[in-house]
């Protein structure tokens, strides 16, 4: 665990928030699109209805899985294969509108969403035990509910639905460049602080 951070913002702190936002907001645009997507897909409202209620309710089973996973592997590697089905999916419903992809991916976007939350929560308290970066963090993940549909909003008034998918590719692939860099500079500063404490 790290001490209390002395700055009021670091450069761990900012590529930490900003990988964050870039995951949740594009996850969150993808709600502005769900009763689109789903009318696509050839669903009724209540059908769509359905597929969100239980999306939903599977996505507390997916908090709990990462607990389990983020005992065994760390959180590198959960957190990137999170990110990487969060963009198969959205890539999935934003070109392929059939009723079960559309109920697939309703399931696998907000599991994953809050899969990977707790994971970038994970990554703040190691950085700093006070909680002060973890307060930040979960401020930015809050933020994207209403930054997200505001940006679905806008893609799906002035572009094609198959224009969010290249919107997350993009933004997903810069997020796991983040979280790379930023893995690498907490598991150097564990190394640093335990040459020092021994």
């Amino acid at each position: 665990m790290a001490p209390p951070s002395r700055d009021v913002i670091s450069w761990d702190l900012v590529t930490l928030v900003l990988g964050t936002f870039l995951v949740t907001v594009t996850t969150g645009a993808m709600w502005t699109f769900f009763y689109v997507l789903g009318d696509m897909a050839g669903l009724s409202e209540n059908q769509i209805h359905r597929a969100v209620a239980i999306a939903a309710l599977l996505s507390v089973l997916s908090a709990l899985l990462a607990t389990l996973l983020g005992t065994k592997y760390g959180r590198f590697i959960p957190v990137i294969v999170g990110i990487v089905v969060l963009t198969i999916t959205i890539v999935s419903m934003s070109y392929w509108h059939h009723p079960y992809i559309f109920r697939a991916a309703a399931i696998l976007l907000v599991a994953g969403n809050y899969f990977v939350v707790p994971y970038f929560l994970g990554y703040a308290a190691a950085q700093d035990s006070s909680g002060r970066d973890a307060a930040v963090v979960a401020a930015a993940f809050l933020l994207t509910g209403a930054v997200g549909p505001y940006l679905g909003g806008y893609v799906i008034e002035n572009f094609a639905v198959s224009a969010m998918a290249q919107i997350v590719v993009c933004a997903n692939t810069v997020a796991c460049v983040l979280f790379f860099i930023l893995n690498r500079r907490q598991a150097s500063s564990t190394d640093n602080l335990a040459k020092h404490t021994v």
